[in-house]
C-alpha cells in the first residue's frame, strides 16, 4: 500500500509539473543560458538639433523574434529609424519588431533612432524608454531580456558668448588672461588664468655732481615699468663760483677792451674793467672807376689799424648816356651802351614801299623793312618731317621755286639756310639678343634697333655637335634587340647593333582546370621566357555517377512554396501567444507523459496482484 501511495504522489506531481510547463521548459531550454541585454545610448546636444541614438545588443544568447516599443519625452520627436547589423530588417510602427528565419547570436547595433529636439527645449535630461514586449528563439522559448534605457541631455548651445577682459599684471599686482563665458547659462568656456605680478625692474638713477649754479643729486633707484621711486635721491647744494683774473683784452677800432675773470670750478668767465673802442682811422682814398650814367662813382680807403674798409661817393664822376638803335621786325628803340637804359620805343616808319629795285627802310632807325622786289616769290610749303635713324628731318619752312631760297614765312620776309631747317638723323639704338648654339645650329648675337628694326649679327659661335648616350635594348621572343643612341641635348636618335629575336621556348603542359564529373578541364603550354600561351587543349570530363546524382538531387530538393512557413503563419501558430504556458508543450512530450502514466498504472496493478 505504501508503494502504491508513493506512486500516486509521484504521478500527481508529474501532472502538476506538466500543467505549469516545467517539464516543457526543461525539454526546450537552449544549451547556453543567458540574458539578452539591450542598451539605449545617451547623447548630449543643444535645443533644435537632430540627434542619433543607438540601440545596441551587448549580450545575446540567441533570438529570432523581438518586439519592442520606444517611448520618449514630448520634447523629442522620432523622425527616422534605420536597421542595424543584428537582423536584416524590421517592421516600424508603434512597435519595433524583428523576425528572422534563423536565430541570431550577434551583438552590435540593433537599430539607430533619429530624434529632433524641440527648438524651445530647456536644459535637462529627456528619457528614451524601451518597453520590452516579447522575444523568443527558434524553439519558441522566451529569451530573458534586460533593457538599459537612455536619454537625451539638452545643453546650452552657447550661441551668446561674452569676453572676460584681460587684466595686465603690474609690478606689484597679479593679472588675468582673457577668458570667455556663455552669456545664457554662465558656463565658463575659456577660463581666465592668473598672470603673476612682474616685480619691479630696477633702474639706477646716477648721482649728479653739483655745479657752481646747479644743485646735485645723490645716487637713487626707480622702477623702469611703473616709475615707482625705490631709493630717493638726496639734493646736494650748488657750489657757487670762484673767480680769478685770467687775461686782459686791449680795445680795437670796433671792440671795447676788458679784463677777463674765470671761475676755477666751472670755467665760466665774466668781463670787467671795460675800455672804449678806439674807432677807425681812414686815409688815402682811391677812386674805384665805377661811375654810371645815373650816379657818381665811389672811392675807398683802408683803416690804418685794421683791415676795415670804407667807401664813399666821388662827386663829379657821373657819365653821360651813349645810345644805339635796336630794332626787330615790328618796332625799334634806343639802348644806352653804358647803363642799358631803353628809350624812344616806337613802330617802324616806312619812307616808301619796296620795289624790285629799291628796298623799304625805316625813317627812324634805318632798318631794312623789305629788300628790293627783284621777283615775286612762288612759295611751296615744306612740311615738318621727323628724322629717322639714318635720314635727316626738317622743320616746317617755305621754298621759292624762282630764286631757290628758303624762308621761314610764306611771304619771304625771313630768309634761312638749309642747316637752319634740317634736323640731324637720330641714329640707331640697338638691343642685343644672344642666341645660344645647339647641336646642329651656330650661336650668335643679334643687334636689333628698337626704333627701326634694323638688325645685324656678330659674335658667332660654332655648333655644339650631338652628345649621344647609348642604351642597349635586349631582344625578346618576338622583337629584335638593338642599341639606341640618343643625344642628351636635343633628343636626336639612331639605332644600330641589331640582334635577332630569341623565339618562343615551349615549356611543359600546365593544367588550368581539373576535369570534374560532367565538366571538361583545360590545360596549356606557355613560353618559358615571356609566359605567352602557345597551345591550349581540352581535358575530357570525368564520368557522371547517376545514382549519387539522383540521391543528391533528392536530398537537396527545395521544399515547396506552400511548405515554407510565413511570418503570419508563425504568428498564428505561436502556442505561447494563444495558450499561455501550455503552448510550450510539444506533441512528443504529451506522448511521453501518457506512456509514463500507463507504465505506472501497470506496475501498480501487478504489484497488487503479487501481494
Amino acid at each position: 500500500m505504501k508503494i502504491k501511495k508513493v506512486l500516486i504522489c509521484l504521478m500527481s506531481v508529474l501532472i502538476l509539473m506538466v500543467s505549469f510547463g516545467i517539464i516543457s521548459a526543461w525539454a526546450t531550454s537552449p544549451a547556453s543560458a543567458g540574458d539578452l541585454v539591450i542598451s539605449v545610448e545617451s547623447v548630449t546636444a543643444p535645443a533644435g538639433d537632430t540627434v542619433i541614438v543607438t540601440l545596441s545588443v551587448t549580450s545575446n544568447p540567441g533570438f529570432s523574434y523581438l518586439r519592442l516599443t520606444v517611448t520618449q519625452d514630448d520634447t523629442l520627436t522620432l523622425i527616422d529609424a534605420e536597421n542595424g547589423s543584428i537582423l536584416k530588417d524590421f517592421d516600424q510602427g508603434v512597435n519595433l519588431m524583428w523576425s528572422a528565419d534563423t536565430q541570431s547570436t550577434a551583438t552590435g547595433t540593433l537599430v539607430t533612432l533619429t530624434f529632433k529636439i524641440a527648438d524651445n527645449a530647456v536644459q535637462g535630461d529627456y528619457p528614451i524608454t524601451i518597453k520590452f514586449r516579447e522575444c523568443y528563439n527558434d524553439n519558441y522559448d522566451d529569451v530573458p531580456t534586460i533593457v538599459f534605457n537612455g536619454s537625451v541631455t539638452v545643453i546650452c548651445a552657447h550661441k551668446n558668448t561674452a569676453v572676460s577682459g584681460k587684466i595686465a599684471a603690474t609690478c606689484t599686482t597679479a593679472g588675468l588672461t582673457e577668458g570667455k563665458f556663455c552669456a545664457d547659462c554662465g558656463e565658463v568656456l575659456i577660463a581666465q588664468e592668473v598672470i603673476p605680478a612682474k616685480g619691479h625692474t630696477e633702474v639706477i638713477d646716477a648721482a649728479v655732481a653739483p655745479t657752481c649754479t646747479e644743485s646735485g643729486l645723490s645716487k637713487g633707484k626707480h622702477c623702469a615699468v611703473c616709475k615707482e621711486i625705490l631709493t630717493t635721491q638726496e639734493v646736494i647744494p650748488a657750489l657757487g663760483h670762484d673767480y680769478h683774473e685770467t687775461r686782459v683784452v686791449a680795445p680795437t677800432c670796433t671792440e671795447i677792451g676788458y679784463t677777463v675773470y674765470t671761475c676755477k670750478n666751472c670755467g665760466k668767465s665774466k668781463n670787467e674793467n671795460t675800455v672804449p673802442a678806439t674807432g677807425h682811422t681812414f686815409l688815402n682814398y682811391v677812386y674805384n672807376n665805377d661811375a654810371s650814367c645815373t650816379q657818381n662813382g665811389t672811392e675807398s680807403a683802408q683803416c690804418e689799424r685794421c683791415d676795415a674798409k670804407d667807401s664813399r661817393a666821388k662827386e663829379g664822376t657821373m657819365l653821360a648816356h651813349e645810345y644805339e638803335w635796336m630794332h626787330n621786325s615790328q618796332s625799334h628803340y634806343q639802348v644806352c651802351v653804358n647803363c642799358f637804359l631803353e628809350t624812344e620805343h616806337g613802330p617802324h616808319r616806312s619812307d616808301s614801299p619796296a620795289t624790285e629795285e629799291n628796298e623799304e627802310i625805316c625813317l627812324d632807325c634805318g632798318r631794312v623793312l623789305m629788300p628790293p622786289l627783284q621777283h615775286v616769290h612762288s612759295m611751296t610749303l615744306i612740311e615738318e618731317k621727323l628724322p629717322t635713324c639714318t635720314k635727316k628731318g626738317n622743320i616746317e619752312h617755305y621754298f621759292c621755286h624762282k630764286c631757290g631760297k628758303l624762308f621761314e614765312d610764306q611771304y619771304g620776309l625771313a630768309c634761312v639756310e638749309l642747316q637752319d631747317v634740317e634736323i640731324p638723323a637720330i641714329g640707331h639704338k640697338y638691343t642685343s639678343v644672344v642666341t645660344e648654339p645647339t647641336c646642329t645650329k651656330q650661336g650668335y648675337t643679334s643687334h636689333i634697333c628698337s626704333q627701326c628694326d634694323d638688325i645685324y649679327i656678330d659674335s658667332e659661335v660654332d655648333t655644339l655637335g650631338h652628345d649621344y648616350v647609348a642604351e642597349v635594348v635586349d631582344p625578346t621572343c618576338t622583337e629584335q634587340g638593338y642599341t639606341a643612341h640618343t643625344c642628351s641635348r636635343c633628343d636626336d636618335t639612331y639605332t644600330d647593333g641589331e640582334v635577332e629575336a630569341l623565339g618562343h621556348r615551349p615549356g611543359e603542359w600546365i593544367v588550368d582546370q581539373e576535369p570534374a564529373p560532367g565538366v571538361e578541364g583545360s590545360k596549356h603550354i606557355g613560353c618559358t621566357i615571356c609566359g605567352e600561351t602557345l597551345e591550349t587543349e581540352v581535358i575530357e570530363a570525368l564520368p557522371v555517377d547517376t545514382e549519387s546524382e539522383t540521391e543528391t538531387s533528392t536530398e537537396t530538393q527545395a521544399p515547396m512554396e506552400s511548405e515554407i512557413p510565413t511570418e503570419s503563419d508563425s504568428k498564428q501558430e505561436d502556442p505561447k501567444a494563444s495558450n499561455g504556458c501550455f503552448g510550450m508543450v510539444r506533441e512528443d512530450v504529451f506522448c511521453l507523459i501518457i506512456l509514463m502514466s500507463v507504465a505506472c498504472l501497470l506496475f501498480m496493478k501487478r504489484r497488487e496482484e503479487s501481494c
